[in-house]
């Protein structure tokens, strides 16, 4: 009997720590994809004071904004480029500015970006280390790498048209987008490049929605959707 209760003790907290690394990751996700990544030119100036910051902020928004929004997918949602000089004039500006090619301009994470995303789930991450017992701290830091592992791997998926998405994804990603959390995703990440200030998440909606940052899709986007050929709408 005591054997049972304390392995249902031990689920209990593998738990928590899960649903409170969750809350945390889908929170700090959307606060840093808004604030770092989207940062406007007055809120990437105010950290002048600190330039280490400011540089890191600078590229994050180089990366995202410019490259990812603005030089490429201007087409629409699932076309990255519209000609190869378009392609090759990205090119160009990535290797101008040094970076690293492998994730294809904003659409995946490679390299030092990986600890530089990581570094504002830390402090949080560190915390629950000291402060709880491995059953809670551990779940709670794995859910920052699955933030991560959602920009590296699934974010590549959700700028392809869906059924083309399920047919060159991997397996555990095709798997995971047929479901309908999968197709919300999709559709999530579509509003967010038709409307930029809105959708930051990819890792479920609840920091959008604790910031007040998430919306549906409106008639419009709705239209745009079935055009390029999103996931099937009805029942998500």
């Amino acid at each position: 009997m005591l054997t049972i209760m304390f392995i249902a003790y031990q689920i209990a907290q593998a738990t928590l720590g899960v649903a409170a690394g969750y809350v945390h990751a889908s929170f700090m996700e959307s606060w840093c994809h808004d604030n770092m990544q989207h940062a406007s030119r007055v809120e990437r100036d105010s950290y002048k004071n600190i330039p280490a910051l400011q540089t890191l902020i600078e590229r994050c928004w180089q990366s995202h904004t410019l490259m990812h929004h603005s030089m490429s997918y201007r087409q629409d949602h699932v076309t990255q480029f519209s000609s190869p000089d378009e392609q090759q004039k990205l090119g160009n500006y990535a290797n101008e500015h040094g970076f690293d090619l492998r994730e294809n301009f904003g659409l995946s994470v490679h390299g030092l970006s990986t600890m530089q995303f990581l570094g504002p789930f830390l402090p949080a991450s560190l915390l629950f280390t000291v402060l709880t017992p491995p059953t809670i701290a551990v779940p709670f830091a794995m859910m920052s790498c699955a933030s991560l592992a959602h920009s590296k791997y699934v974010h590549p998926y959700l700028h392809k048209p869906y059924k083309e998405a399920l047919a060159e994804a991997p397996l555990p990603i095709a798997a995971y987008l047929k479901t309908n959390r999968g197709k919300k995703m999709w559709v999530d990440h579509f509003v967010h490049h038709r409307h930029p200030k809105f959708n930051f998440n990819l890792l479920g909606r609840i920091g959008d929605k604790l910031r007040g940052v998430f919306r549906e899709p409106d008639t419009h986007d709705i239209i745009e959707i079935k055009r390029i050929g999103g996931p099937p709408l009805d029942n998500i």
